[in-house]
């Protein structure tokens, strides 16, 4: 017998017992309302809120000159960009704002959940300079047990949450944002 199948010998014999997964308890529903805990938790990881059309309309003519290249997903928002589905991710490089509705928000900790199907282009939301969600604040759910309940990975393929900008730091606690993703990360909650 050779070392390979020792080996694997011994991991046949060696299986611990089968364990069930532990039970998920309902958790105890939070008196605040869910949109005042999701407007808390994306503004703590540098998410900007935006809860009024005029607010709205006010805030890209101050952050985006007018030859901006805006890619807009949304009906309700014009982009510059016209989103032509024969683009390919490189095309996407030279985007500054990217506007994607999402079907998901998540109260506890202010992320949004992207799936292949919201965005077209899965790396949409992390090569745009910028990114703009618009989210429906009746589609905010308390926490992520709730949210995985709630999505179908299955059915796109591909999906993220995202929380915020994008941010790291090295060992010398230099923090950087956008360096893995956008460098600013709104929401405007309709």
């Amino acid at each position: 017998m050779t070392n390979r199948d020792l080996i694997l010998e011994s991991i046949k014999k060696n299986k611990p017992e089968f364990q069930r997964l532990p039970e998920i308890p309902n958790f105890p529903a939070s008196r605040q309302s869910l949109v005042d805990l999701f407007v808390d938790a994306a503004q703590k990881s540098g998410t900007h809120i935006i809860t009024k059309e005029f607010e709205l309309n006010q805030w890209i003519k101050t952050q985006y000159p007018k030859n901006a290249r805006i890619l807009s997903l949304v009906t309700e928002l014009e982009g510059s960009v016209y989103p032509d589905p024969d683009l390919q991710p490189k095309d996407l490089k030279h985007i500054d704002l990217a506007v994607i509705k999402s079907p998901l928000g998540v109260a506890e900790n202010g992320a949004i959940w992207l799936s292949e199907a919201d965005c077209r282009w899965r790396i949409l939301p992390f090569i745009s300079e910028h990114l703009l969600i618009f989210l429906d604040r009746n589609k905010i759910v308390e926490n992520m047990h709730l949210a995985y309940d709630s999505i179908r990975i299955d059915r796109t393929g591909f999906g993220v949450f995202i929380g915020g900008p994008s941010k790291t730091a090295d060992i010398e606690q230099s923090l950087v944002v956008g360096a893995q993703g956008s460098r600013s990360h709104s929401i405007f909650l309709m």
